[in-house]
């Protein structure tokens, strides 16, 4: 992954002879004094923000019928669960519309999560406001910005093919051993055999798994349990 500063971008723009409109910002944040304090800081570096909410499926439609260019979102919601299903969702309905993480966490499995959902942007809450707005002028201009610190845990994720997610801290010990199963080439009703179980019991525990790891099927979690050294 390439992140290139909102200077270069600029001239990447001015070179190519194109002149872009200014950015149109979403926040999305579950703290509205948050984000009414950010409104304040970015429209006082020439950004427009043009709509403000919470995290949940509203922010979809907020960003489509404010024609939001740059959307900002933090890794996890009020209640502590990840925003990622939320972010591949809406990058996947606005397309268009540039996300940026601007969050309290730069965790690798928060990275992970949020870069395999769609964002371009990633940087902590501690940031100063001007990198911000470059930040969001960056991925509105179509590049990438994050800082320093993430840019190096994406390459390493490049580098190893390892996943930061640890199934340990994620996932149940019933769990896990389903996961083993399934990178045995088990199907479901062998799964429920080898383990005592109903096959209704086991279909649950695989969505429960595919959820928690953010994957969309079961190929991708029996690579996911090789890479673990599960299995």
């Amino acid at each position: 992954m390439t992140a290139r500063t909102p200077a270069t971008a600029a001239s990447a723009a001015s070179a190519s002879g194109s002149t872009l409109a200014a950015p149109a910002v979403l926040l999305v944040d579950d703290h509205d004094l948050f984000r009414a304090g950010l409104r304040q800081l970015l429209e006082a570096q020439g950004v427009r923000v043009v709509g403000d909410t919470r995290c949940d499926p509203g922010s979809i439609e907020m960003g489509r019928r404010t024609r939001a260019t740059v959307a900002l979102f933090d890794t996890q919601s009020v209640d502590g669960s990840t925003t990622a299903p939320l972010i591949e969702k809406f990058t996947s309905e606005l397309p268009d519309t540039g996300v940026v993480m601007f969050t309290r966490s730069t965790e690798r499995a928060d990275v992970y999560r949020a870069v395999r959902a769609g964002a371009r942007g990633y940087l902590a809450k501690g940031a100063p406001v001007e990198q911000l707005a470059g930040a969001i002028r960056a991925v509105h201009a179509g590049a990438a910005w994050m800082q320093p610190t993430v840019i190096a845990t994406v390459l390493e994720f490049i580098r190893t093919g390892q996943l930061p997610i640890t199934p340990r801290s994620d996932m149940s010990e019933r769990e896990i051993e389903v996961l083993r199963l399934i990178a045995l080439g088990f199907d479901n009703n062998d799964i429920a055999a080898e383990l005592g179980i109903s096959a209704k019991t086991v279909k649950n525990h695989v969505s429960s798994i595919l959820m928690k790891l953010q994957l969309t099927n079961r190929v991708q979690a029996a690579v996911f349990a090789v890479r673990s050294g599960l299995a």
